[in-house]
C-alpha cells in the first residue's frame, strides 16, 4: 500500500524537511509502513529516519531528531484521519 502525502500542516517538521503531497513515505526506521497506526507508532522517537520517495521518483533518507512524541505534521491521502501533536482526529 502507498503512504501518499495530501497535506503538510503550517510550521510542522515535514514543511520544514521540504515533504510536499504528493510524497510517498516508504518506511521509517527501516521498517515499512503498513498503516496509519503503524506510521503513528514508529514516529514515536526522538531520531528517526524517514525514506521518502519524491513524485519526480527521487528518494530521500531523511534523519529528523524531534522530541518523543512530536508529530511531523503529515495528512495522507489513503487516511480519513489527520495527525496532530500526537492526537488522531476523525473528521465527519
Amino acid at each position: 500500500m502507498e503512504h501518499i502525502v495530501k497535506e503538510i500542516l503550517e510550521g510542522s517538521i515535514a514543511q520544514e524537511m521540504e515533504i510536499e503531497p504528493g510524497d510517498n513515505i516508504l518506511a521509517v526506521n527501516d521498517h515499512p509502513i503498513e498503516d496509519i497506526f503503524d506510521y503513528q507508532y514508529l514516529i514515536n522517537d526522538e531520531y528517526i529516519e524517514l525514506l521518502v520517495r519524491k513524485s519526480d521518483g527521487e528518494e530521500w533518507l531523511l534523519e529528523i531528531d524531534k522530541d518523543y512524541d512530536e508529530d511531523l505534521g503529515i495528512v495522507f491521502e489513503n487516511s480519513q484521519t489527520v495527525i496532530s501533536s500526537g492526537k488522531l482526529y476523525y473528521p465527519y
